[in-house]
């Protein structure tokens, strides 16, 4: 949708193949898109690319390791 940026990643590889970025990436990355970042959920993807997602901020991944965990114990 382009509306989270959490799918976030830069192009290491193939970035020939792809579409210049649309508006929704220009919006959420701003300067990100010079360093190379696009975001997947707006990219068609018809070659061999290569992608790297940076890891999550400490913060986002304990507080998505609780939510599992709840939901987790919940299900049980």
């Amino acid at each position: 949708m382009g509306k989270c940026s959490k799918c976030a990643c830069r192009v290491i590889a193939g970035a020939e193949h792809l579409p210049p970025p649309n508006w929704k990436e220009k919006k959420q990355l701003g300067e990100r898109l010079e360093q190379g970042y696009r975001l997947a959920c707006q990219l068609w993807i018809e070659h061999d690319i290569e992608l790297a997602q940076d890891d999550l901020p400490a913060p986002a991944a304990a507080t998505a390791g609780t939510v599992a965990a709840a939901t987790d114990s919940v299900g049980a």
